[in-house]
């Protein structure tokens, strides 16, 4: 960072701005981000906004199905950036010194917004309705995620839907085994629609006695 400061109090560049990365809240956002810690980021970025004045954060947010659950509470730590380092210089950006943008994830497609049931869609509503009562809330951020939604009013094929969600089990699931975590533990609401996912992965070829086996083989709640 000093090196950073010293860079744009020189004048050697005309603007200077700091791009990350960031798509859940907590322990959420550390799971689609092995290896993240979201206080060490939050504690940086912050660290950042400070040691170098009037230059600015931009986060981007791949929104993807992990993403739903816990965006509010991440949303709101970036309103509070803004509101704790704002830019009042004349012309400054509407988001001020911290910009977020919500590109939508759309590969690998079975981590995307659309294997989500209607349920997911009306949080989603949830978080525009709260958007739109936040004054520091831009424009655009209420464009990309209201666009976000109307992506997710467009369902995909049932077979295209059901082999998509039979891999986002069989990929978290792998994901579990490889790096010791646990998506059941980390996405406590999501035990429904992963149980979905579990029933939809059992090879097609099991009888109804064998596909009990199988539950039992990747039960919801862990030992």
């Amino acid at each position: 960072l000093e090196l950073v400061l010293k860079i744009a109090q020189g004048g050697c560049v005309r603007k200077f701005e700091l791009y990350t990365s960031i798509d859940a809240h907590g322990a959420r956002a550390a799971y689609i981000r092995n290896g993240l810690d979201y206080t060490i980021w939050h504690a940086n970025v912050r660290r950042f906004l400070e040691t170098v004045p009037d230059q600015r954060l931009a986060i981007m947010c791949a929104f993807n199905a992990l993403s739903v659950t816990t965006f509010s509470q991440m949303y709101a730590d970036v309103i509070a950036l803004r509101k704790a380092y704002p830019d009042s210089r004349p012309g400054a950006a509407p988001d001020g010194r911290v910009g977020i943008n919500f590109p939508y994830l759309r590969y690998p497609e079975h981590q995307s917004v659309m294997l989500l049931p209607e349920s997911y869609g009306d949080r989603v509503d949830e978080i525009i309705a709260d958007m739109k009562r936040t004054p520091e809330a831009t424009a655009m951020e209420l464009i990309e995620l209201k666009r976000i939604r109307s992506v997710m009013r467009t369902p995909w094929p049932e077979k295209k839907l059901n082999v998509t969600r039979a891999d986002f089990f069989r990929f978290f699931s792998e994901h579990d085994r490889r790096r010791e975590t646990d998506f059941l533990e980390t996405f406590p609401e999501m035990a429904e629609f992963w149980e979905t996912c579990r029933d939809l992965a059992a090879p097609s070829f099991l009888e109804a006695s064998a596909r009990n086996i199988w539950r039992r083989a990747f039960p919801l709640v862990r030992a």
